[in-house]
């Protein structure tokens, strides 16, 4: 029975060594780094809220309540997307949000031995998964104007590389 009294190293031996290897999560330190965490462009934030009001919308006057899509809608889904963008169906993928999907891709090409480009500073969650699953995290720093820098990334690439991240905007704040 664990009565609370061990150290986190000492009751975490059945995690992979990988990821109790991570350092600890360290969350913003002020209410205005909250703000301006994920892919905060003014622009780009009163897009997605319109779209996100809009949904919910629909939603309220269908009378139904919001719960996950499933999976029957999905390939219906994937079909009206498919259409509108020109994506082959098949390669559209569904998931709770990008943490998830970036983690997916590296359940997929990540393993000991192998290694993942990461624009630096950008968001952990590709750092994090990449190491998880055993992989070297390869920072590549940003051009002076905090963006991607194609020769960087590119200088960062060798062999054993499964992923290459660069992400529009980046989020400089980031370590």
């Amino acid at each position: 029975m664990d009565d609370g009294s061990m150290t986190p190293q000492a009751s975490a031996s059945w995690l992979r060594a990988t990821v109790a290897g991570l350092p600890p999560y360290r969350g913003p330190e002020t209410a205005s780094s909250v703000t301006q965490q994920g892919n905060a462009h003014p622009a780009s934030q009163r897009v997605a809220l319109t779209a996100v009001a809009r949904a919910i919308a629909v939603l309220h006057a269908s009378g139904r309540p919001a719960q996950p899509l499933p999976r029957h809608l999905r390939a219906p889904l994937a079909a009206a997307l498919a259409a509108r963008t020109g994506i082959a169906p098949g390669r559209i993928v569904f998931g709770c949000g990008s943490d998830e999907l970036i983690h997916l891709l590296c359940e997929i090409c990540s393993a000991r031995a192998t290694s993942s480009v990461i624009p630096a500073p950008s968001f952990p969650r590709y750092g994090h998964s990449a190491r998880i699953l055993g992989a070297r995290a390869v920072r590549a720093g940003l051009d002076a104007g905090g963006a991607n820098d194609p020769l960087t990334l590119a200088a960062g690439i060798g062999e054993r590389t499964r992923l290459v991240f660069c992400c529009t905007p980046t989020r400089r704040a980031a370590a």
